[in-house]
């Protein structure tokens, strides 16, 4: 009797100490932690699509726009897209992919020689990009404008330019592109 007593206290101490040890439910925890994920997950993405729409904007401005590429352009524009340069010229696809080719054929062409300031949030970028351009005179104008750009599946869907026209642009010397 006594061996069976001591094997049956065995048991129950080994069944209370591991019931003791055992990992217990707290539904409200449970709930916090997956709520924190979800909120981790959801930061993660948008990080991630903040970084690859910059990367876009790089793409946009130092490639396509400064090779006066037309196509690469307007892959990296949504065909609803609605842009608005200075508050004055408000355009959609079309209007802007025309005005870019203009711009592209002229003479006085504006090509971006850096991104000063690059921020992206999620599906929103800005930059401030400064640029160089020739003169009638020969002479390079250099001036900077802040591009604030939202994306939709890789493509800019809104576009607002703000090119600096607080006086004239800083002249180099007979500097050539």
């Amino acid at each position: 009797m006594h061996k069976i007593f001591a094997r049956t206290f065995a048991v129950a101490l080994v069944a209370a100490l591991a019931t003791a040890c055992a990992p217990q439910s707290n539904p409200a925890l449970e709930a916090k932690v997956a709520e924190l994920r979800e909120k981790v997950a959801e930061f993660e993405a948008s990080a991630k699509l903040a970084k690859d729409n910059m990367a876009l904007m790089e793409k946009y401005d130092m490639v396509a726009w400064n090779n006066k590429d037309s196509a690469m352009l307007a892959s990296l524009h949504h065909p609803d897209l609605k842009a608005d340069i200075n508050g004055k010229i408000k355009t959609d696809f079309a209007q802007f992919m025309k005005m870019s080719s203009d711009n592209f054929k002229g003479k006085y062409f504006p090509k971006i020689i850096s991104q000063e300031v690059k921020l992206a949030q999620g599906d929103w970028t800005a930059v401030i990009e400064n640029y160089e351009t020739a003169l009638l005179n020969g002479e390079i104008a250099k001036g900077s404008l802040a591009t604030f750009a939202k994306w939709k599946d890789g493509k800019v869907i809104a576009e607002y330019e703000i090119v600096d026209q607080s006086g004239e642009p800083s002249v180099a010397k007979k500097k050539s592109l």
